[in-house]
């Protein structure tokens, strides 16, 4: 008997020791339970009344700048909860139209100036601000307003109501799950909205520098110790309200927790006693076969749902027993990795965001900020303060908050990435940015959240701007060399012309006279000599007129066209039509050149390649522009040949007076068919003259 009462004797004080200590354990957890319940009641109360307020302000009797009777409007608030009152439909400058019965507000009082009215106008959203005391009752409330609009959407004024804190206290206190556990409900600021004990006393007081309080703001642990506002030491558990920023802290008294720990030790070991004196050996039997297992496989799912290190339970007992236990053991191991993985990747994305150079930032699609990675914080929020879930308008600079919403709203109803640049207001002047903004979709397919990537664009900015430098730079010096080219082509021309031809033709006359006197036998050499001066007479004069046409500076550009297609068309035998159309005004000397040599290339390419029968050229304004065309009824060619040669460097004619007339902002168009003909287009501005 010994034998078999000992290992039972060691068991149930092994079940005692971790009983107690799970009691100590299951005390804190229920501490921490009832915070998140009172915060999990307090939340919906606020949704609650949220979404209440923005019911009934959407009735159709409320839609109207003037409500007199409030019997519809108001008719759902017979059922509400006891510590909703002063329900009141006001105007847009506050003043009360209509109350409930219960109302203590007063009919022809104004709600101007209340914080939950002016930010409602302000915003036109639903407000809710407080705890504050209430002008009309002199009882702390936290006030809830919402905007009333007309079939247009025209803002006609509001409908609000008060959260009574000290009817609302017995809800709040129930949801502590326990008597004798003391409960504190305190705004971002220290404001007191609920307090155990004396309610009265403490609810709307601003508590910022009580140790309790200023403890909890600062961010508590888990679970501290520390007085309530009675001055009773406590142990505290603490959870923040979503949406609001407010703390929910429940305690339970140290010493009665004490007082419950010693009385269940008692009766356990007592209960202990009684157990091994009647079933030692079935107590033993089951603990070895039983029990042990269970209790190990409990203790082990109690710590992986805790978050803790968890070792794996050895299978033992039937086989049933260890069939459980290791079909958990294997559940527990693939969820404790899952954790560990997704802990793990999120720790690395976050990581790999905050070292980018890129601001990102998400936002919901209503405005408010979900996440924002370290780039965006050192540049928006520099003071480190908790920003999540404030809107748009808290957050970023003035300038672009208008903006930055309208573009959220844009891609939450489109579903489609935004692009755009933007000059975005920096320390110092603008920044030049890329803004990408795209639709993150839930499971739904439904729009959750916005990404937003900004991307510093200042390099490519600048790079762009000594590209177009370096760009000018080139025309400019293109320019110049045209320009020394046409003078050069014009100096030696008239060099030709005044100098050489004159010389030659002296030569002629002299020739010609030398004959009159000269025997016989020496005037046919004469006559030779002299036919061979006036052919090269005629040459250097040919050679001169390609080179810079006089009459192109003497009269100007359609004579000098004339004078080229009557000489062109008379050496080749082609009829070339002319046809001149109204100008305006006599094109610069820069802009007539480069027309002229236009329409000296092309007829050249007709001569060389078209074999054509019929030539027109035109010549004509365009308000600020001026065109010539020459088109032929020749063989035409392929032009993407024309656009390979130039492709690899190659310079052609065409190609060349492209550039040319690029340089001066006019452009050449070449159209052209096999066995269809070709046609040149160039069109050049009036007001740009290179020389």
């Amino acid at each position: 008997m010994v034998l078999v009462t000992l290992p039972l004797v060691a068991s149930l004080a092994y079940a005692v020791q971790r009983m107690v200590e799970s009691l100590a354990d299951s005390e804190q957890r229920a501490a921490m339970d009832r915070a998140r319940n009172t915060a999990l009641t307090l939340g919906r109360v606020i949704d609650d009344a949220s979404e209440l307020a923005q019911r009934i302000a959407a009735t159709p009797e409320l839609a109207s700048p003037i409500v007199a009777d409030c019997r519809l409007a108001l008719r759902d608030l017979p059922t509400l909860t006891a510590y909703y009152s002063h329900a009141t439909v006001s105007a847009v400058d506050g003043r009360v139209l209509c109350l409930s019965p219960q109302s203590s507000v007063g009919k022809g009082a104004s709600l101007a100036g209340l914080p939950a009215f002016e930010a409602m106008r302000e915003r036109k959203t639903v407000s809710i601000s407080g705890p504050t005391e209430s002008p009309f009752s002199g009882r702390q409330i936290v006030a809830v307003a919402a905007p009333r609009f007309d079939a247009q959407g025209a803002f006609l004024g509001g409908f609000a109501f008060a959260l009574d804190l000290l009817r609302l206290q017995s809800t709040l206190e129930r949801s502590t799950g326990a008597a004798g556990h003391s409960l504190v409900v305190v705004t971002s600021q220290g404001r007191v909205v609920a307090a155990g004990g004396d309610p009265a006393r403490w609810v709307g007081r601003d508590l910022a520098g009580h140790p309790l309080v200023a403890r909890a703001l600062r961010g508590a642990p888990a679970s501290f110790d520390a007085a309530d506002l009675e001055g009773t030491e406590r142990r505290w558990a603490t959870q923040t309200i979503d949406g609001t920023g407010w703390i929910v802290m429940t305690g339970v008294e140290r010493q009665a927790a004490l007082a419950l720990l010693s009385a269940v030790r008692a009766e356990a070991a007592a209960l202990g006693a009684f157990g091994m004196l009647l079933a030692a050996g079935l107590g033993l039997w089951l603990s070895r076969r039983i029990a042990a297992p269970i209790v190990a496989l409990g203790n082990s799912a109690r710590a992986a749902l805790a978050g803790e290190p968890v070792r794996p339970v050895a299978p033992s007992g039937p086989a049933e027993v260890a069939q459980v236990v290791a079909l958990v053991n294997d559940a527990l191991d693939t969820r404790l990795r899952a954790q560990a993985e997704l802990a793990a990747s999120e720790q690395r994305l976050r990581a790999f965001l905050d070292h980018l150079p890129e601001v990102i930032h998400v936002w919901t699609p209503d405005g408010g900020l979900v996440f924002a990675n370290r780039r965006w914080h050192e540049l928006f929020n520099p003071s480190g303060r908790l920003v999540r879930g404030l809107p748009v308008e808290e957050l970023l600079p003035r300038q672009t908050r208008r903006r930055t919403r309208e573009e959220i709203a844009e891609v939450a109803g489109s579903g489609r990435v935004l692009v755009r640049e933007a000059d975005l207001p920096r320390a110092g002047g603008l920044q030049p940015a890329l803004i990408t903004r795209f639709p993150i979709f839930g499971a739904d397919g439904a729009v959750e959240m916005i990404g937003n990537v900004v991307i510093d664009i200042s390099d490519r900015r600048r790079a762009e701007r000594l590209a177009a430098e370096h760009v000018e730079r080139m025309e400019v010096m293109s320019r110049q060399v045209l320009e020394a080219q046409e003078a050069e082509r014009r100096a030696i021309a008239r060099e030709l012309h005044d100098e050489v031809g004159q010389a030659l033709t002296a030569v002629s006359v002299s020739l010609q006279g030398l004959r009159a006197r000269a025997p016989a036998d020496f005037a046919v050499r004469i006559d030779e000599a002299r036919h061979l001066v006036d052919r090269v007479i005629g040459q250097i004069r040919d050679t001169s007129l390609r080179l810079r046409p006089v009459m192109l500076d003497d009269l100007g550009l359609v004579p000098a066209l004339r004078w080229l297609v009557d000489k062109v068309g008379e050496a080749a035998g082609l009829h070339i039509d002319l046809d001149v159309g109204p100008l305006g005004r006599e094109p610069p000397a820069g802009v007539a050149t480069a027309l002229y040599r236009v329409v000296q290339e092309a007829l050249t390419n007709v001569l060389r390649h078209a074999r054509a029968r019929e030539v027109k050229v035109a010549l004509f304004g365009l308000d600020d522009r001026i065109r010539v065309t020459v088109e032929d009824d020749g063989v035409g060619f392929d032009p993407a040949r024309l656009r390979e040669r130039a492709s690899r460097g190659e310079v052609s004619g065409l190609g060349g007076l492209a550039e040319r007339l690029g340089l001066i902002g006019g452009d050449l168009e070449v159209l052209s068919t096999s066995g269809q003909g070709t046609r040149v287009i160039a069109t050049i501005p009036f007001g740009r003259d290179p020389a």
